[in-house]
């Protein structure tokens, strides 16, 4: 385990090391009217062992239950003009829970993301603005594995990001932070996103991620009434690195790699990412 904290730290400090150069932005650039791109991802994910139930670390304990799967996102916004946007995250998967004696598959909608933002500073090397998304419980329950929590989020976050241009070079950052409010119940969590990168070589962009959750104000069990479900119901850090290939002009091919190193009440996993970015109605770097 300590080889894997330390192997996926260096990830993320490499990536960080973009910082020093100063602010960009490659996603929260609010498009102009007609304008946007869509982010399609495939995850292969797989998990053997659980971080522990009662403190938030990196130690992570066995486990008789396995979780493998494939997970498709669908991220995407289209612009409204006047600084305005939608955005949408759509979800589906194909998972299977692997125990001792038996062995569980589930298939189909996962929750679904809906929302708006609004930029704000949007100049060449830096932009900012904040977003309202909008959580909708559409995944199953009562499948094993469960597919979604049963209960309607919402998700109010900034959102800020720069760009510098250093030749045909660049780095860039594009971070957002904000709670996700499970309105039924009030339980919240804080969460936080990042990337960061640059152009290493001609039509080649490398890149580093975290995501980060933390439930605030104490945990209760999943089981409770009106309390969203396990697999929502997590602190979890995850980080990982990936390769962007620019060598067309509207369509970006990537691949990455990311590994859960802390969590708390969570299975502790890896995945693979392989997918693409399309622009429409735009010019890219």
């Amino acid at each position: 385990m300590r080889t894997k904290v330390k192997f996926s730290a260096l990830i993320l400090l490499g990536c960080m090391s973009g910082l020093w150069f100063a602010p960009s932005l490659a996603g929260q650039e609010i498009p102009g009217a007609g304008k946007g791109k869509v982010k399609v991802e495939t995850r292969f994910y797989s998990a053997d062992s659980v971080f522990s139930a009662s403190t938030f670390g990196s130690t992570t304990l066995p486990t008789k239950t396995k979780i493998t799967g494939r997970l498709t996102k669908i991220v995407g916004d289209y612009g409204l003009g006047g600084k305005w946007a939608l955005i949408y995250h759509l979800r589906f998967a194909s998972l299977e829970k692997a125990k001792k004696r038996a062995t569980f598959t589930a298939f189909g909608l996962q929750d679904q993301t809906v929302g708006v933002e609004r930029g704000f500073r949007q100049s060449e090397s830096f932009s900012d603005g904040v977003a309202l998304k909008f959580v909708l419980p559409t995944g199953s329950t009562t499948s094993i594995p469960q597919l979604g929590t049963g209960h309607f989020a919402m998700e109010p976050d900034f959102q800020l990001g720069f760009t510098r241009h250093l030749g045909e070079r660049f780095v860039y950052g594009d971070f957002s932070l904000g709670p996700r409010v499970f309105t039924g119940s009030g339980v919240t969590q804080l969460r936080s996103t990042g990337e960061v990168g640059g152009r290493l070589i001609s039509k080649v962009n490398v890149f580093g991620t975290f995501f980060l959750a933390r439930t605030l104000d104490g945990r209760t069990g999943p089981a409770e009434p009106g309390i969203p479900n396990a697999s929502e119901f997590y602190d979890l850090l995850r980080v990982g690195g990936g390769i962007e290939f620019a060598g067309w002009k509207f369509l970006r091919p990537m691949i990455a790699y990311q590994t859960d190193v802390a969590g708390q009440g969570i299975h502790a996993g890896s995945r693979i990412v392989v997918g693409f970015t399309f622009h429409f109605n735009r010019l890219l770097y």
